[in-house]
């Protein structure tokens, strides 16, 4: 009987262990797709010679790899902060410290994005910047609405999805 116990224990934990895998490899795939087609859709709108394009291509997959960074580091940092507030006994000062590492965090981001946009300035048009902007602010439009059709799809979970149900919810007469 125990060894029949252990060998559940043991394929439940490979079968998760290959569901995280699997779930990872997903999310990059996406990502990866995602960059694809906003890299295609930018160079096709903004209008870029040959010379530019590598250029342009070049800073816009670094400026990616910056958020992509931070949004991991955040995650690290926030697990952290997390597990320091679970704990009672955690001094101020440690929590104090995870905050301002936070709050680096996000300088330092920003001060490599604003190196980034600097840089692109000399590749760039003023009127291909102004399209970039443009069409950055589009995208994140259409990602946004994507998002909500996904979530849409999905059941309705927590408080505020319920607040949302009844919010939109047309009175019955």
């Amino acid at each position: 009987m125990k060894k029949k116990y252990n060998l559940l224990v043991f394929v439940l934990v490979i079968n998760s262990q290959f569901v995280f895998s699997q779930q990872a490899a997903e999310k990059e795939k996406a990502e990866k797709m995602f960059d694809s087609v906003v890299t295609r859709r930018l160079t096709e709108e903004m209008h870029l010679s040959e010379q530019q394009l590598a250029s342009f291509l070049s800073k816009y997959q670094e400026s990616r790899n910056i958020i992509r960074q931070q949004r991991e580091r955040k995650k690290e940092i926030l697990t952290q902060l997390e597990s320091l507030l679970q704990d009672k006994n955690t001094p101020e000062r440690q929590i104090i410290a995870k905050l301002e590492e936070i709050d680096r965090l996000q300088e330092e981001t920003q001060e490599r994005m604003k190196r980034i946009r600097e840089e692109m300035k000399i590749i760039l048009t003023p009127e291909q910047r102004a399209r970039f902007y443009l069409i950055e602010e589009r995208l994140a439009r259409e990602m946004v609405h994507a998002l909500k059709a996904k979530i849409g799809e999905q059941p309705a979970e927590g408080r505020f999805w319920r607040y949302q149900e009844r919010k939109n919810r047309k009175p019955e007469n």
